[in-house]
């Protein structure tokens, strides 16, 4: 045994440990947020809430379907769905740990067919098309419950520009003035995100078509906060979904707390003033406590799905 594969086997075994780490401390976030809302909860239709929860696990699996169009673009045929979706919803739990490097670095430490700098450039370019489709939804939905001709004229916009910004020619650019010799990971990190930013129409599509889905169907399971909390409507849980989404994307970009706890919180706060107290404190705690229920279903589904062979099945 060399000392190399050694030292690999050693980080791989302590990533795993991590995994479990993470599995065990969401649990806790969650533990403690139902806590929190025990008293807020006496009057919930909680049967409701069950529609909430299967919506938020089939948008989510739809999102990693979006992560694993994007792996193909850039290493095709190399990991099957279900390794990748290990990686994948193993990488979602290590978001909630201090850091966002967690999930990263157990990705390219156990899909070692891909090199580091290509797993953060398909992190980058995921996040980054989440952050443009999440603002995407939020502002639509601003805009249609302001006025319905300006939300349909917001989504044709958001359309339009999502098919304008595909384009390789600015990245290019940053990418020249990059010295290969001293930021050498950093310039082939950007590779990948020019990679995707070259594709088809068709890929653009399917990118599209899919991040949409899921958000759409995010925002369609609010409908049932709506209806499940006494004093709102369907309505007022599409418009509470729109300003949760805004809220997300505060937290998403706040790197400095765990799956940015508390940031997202405070902006939903802010933004959702005009709404009954009570109903926003709820809201805002059982949107967290959601995500966290489905990042342990899906985690926990896939947790051993990488003790098989690496290789792609046909």
């Amino acid at each position: 045994m060399t000392n190399n594969f050694s030292a690999k086997n050693i980080i791989k075994f302590i990533l795993i440990g991590l995994s479990l780490a993470s599995v065990a401390w969401v649990i806790y976030i969650l533990y403690s947020s139902i806590e929190e809302i025990k008293v807020s909860l006496d009057n919930i239709e909680y049967q409701w809430l069950a529609i909430v929860f299967l919506g938020n696990c089939i948008s989510s699996y739809i999102a990693f379907e979006g992560f694993r169009l994007i792996y193909e673009r850039i290493q095709p045929n190399t990991y099957n769905r279900r390794f990748l979706a290990h990686l994948y919803f193993i990488g979602q739990l290590m978001k909630h740990l201090p850091g966002r490097i967690f999930g990263i670095a157990y990705q390219a430490s156990i899909g070692d067919k891909t090199s580091s700098s290509q797993w953060v450039g398909i992190n980058a370019a995921y996040m980054l098309l989440t952050t443009a489709f999440a603002i995407f939804v939020a502002c639509s939905v601003a805009a249609i419950m302001f006025n319905v001709a300006l939300g349909i004229a917001a989504i044709f916009l958001g359309i339009s520009i999502y098919f304008i910004c595909w384009q390789p020619s600015t990245l290019q650019k940053i990418e020249k003035f990059i010295p290969t010799s001293k930021i050498v990971f950093v310039k082939n990190a950007i590779q990948p995100v020019i990679t995707i930013a070259t594709a088809n129409r068709t890929f653009q599509f399917k990118v599209l078509i899919i991040f949409l889905t899921s958000w759409v169907i995010y925002l369609i399971s609010w409908m049932w906060y709506g209806i499940a909390w006494p004093s709102l409507t369907a309505l007022d849980g599409i418009r509470l979904c729109g300003i949760y989404t805004l809220a997300w994307f505060f937290g998403y970009i706040s790197f400095v707390s765990p799956s940015g706890l508390g940031v997202r919180e405070a902006a939903f706060f802010l933004l959702a003033k005009d709404f009954p107290p009570d109903a926003i404190a709820g809201m805002a705690l059982l949107g967290r406590v959601t995500l966290l229920l489905v990042d342990i279903i899906l985690g926990l589904i896939y947790l051993y799905a990488g003790n098989g062979s690496n290789a792609r099945t046909q």
